[in-house]
């Protein structure tokens, strides 16, 4: 579906809702294809390591409590 600017503006609750539900809304600026209403997408995100990667610090040092001069920098 192609509309104009002010009509999604005018009627944007039943646009995002159609969009929502699938339907592609494409919105146009002067006649001219602007941007496009579509529904969001959520996927999991990927949180292995990275191949080969080495760590930056070991575990020991990740959970160490600050010294004094560290946590001055952080108050």
């Amino acid at each position: 579906m192609k509309i104009g600017i002010r009509e999604a503006k005018n009627n944007l609750s039943a646009y995002g809702q159609r969009a929502h539900d699938g339907e592609r809304i494409v919105v146009s600026k002067n006649g001219t294809p602007w941007f496009e209403m579509v529904p969001c997408t959520s996927s999991p995100r990927n949180v292995s390591p990275l191949p080969n990667a080495e760590p930056l610090v070991n575990a020991q040092e990740a959970v160490a409590p600050l010294d004094e001069t560290d946590l001055a920098g952080w108050q």
